[in-house]
């Protein structure tokens, strides 16, 4: 009897995860717990991504990404996400954002971006696949706000 059991127990369990593969031939599959077919992980993500974000400019005329603790409280996508509400806000929030960034930059006891004298609020258009071989400059970027890093409170 406990063969029998341990078969059948088996036989449902592989029946279970075998109907969740015959989702993957939907157009939209459907999506659910416990069963799932992981669409974070198994959907197929674009070749370039779209990011909203600030970058700082050297004197060099060099760009370099801007820590989230300077820009406000929270994780990179939530970061991220009030970024983009602003930016599509208009203009007079995207240089209201870059001014406070740069209060920031300038405030910094650490003065990790000491080297940074200029700020910009942009949207950056980025081919994944060369950005993680290093080619982080961004396909189109467009600039939303600019703003200089006040230089008396560095």
């Amino acid at each position: 009897m406990p063969k029998l059991m341990a078969v059948l127990i088996s036989l449902v369990t592989i029946a279970a995860v075998l109907s969740v593969m015959g989702r993957y031939s939907e157009t939209r599959p459907r999506d659910s717990f416990p069963l799932s077919h992981y669409p974070m992980f198994s959907t197929k993500r674009p070749d370039v991504a779209t990011v909203h974000h600030a970058v700082g400019i050297d004197m060099e005329g060099q760009y370099h990404p801007i820590p989230t603790r300077f820009v406000g409280s929270g994780g990179m996508n939530t970061i991220r996400k009030q970024i983009r509400k602003i930016v599509r806000s208009g203009r007079q929030r995207s240089q209201q954002l870059c001014l406070r960034i740069a209060k920031n930059i300038a405030q910094d006891s650490s003065k990790a971006l000491g080297h940074v004298v200029r700020l910009q609020i942009i949207t950056g258009r980025y081919s994944i696949k060369d950005y993680y071989r290093g080619q982080t400059q961004p396909l189109v970027r467009q600039v939303h706000s600019t703003c200089d890093i006040p230089k008396g409170e560095k």
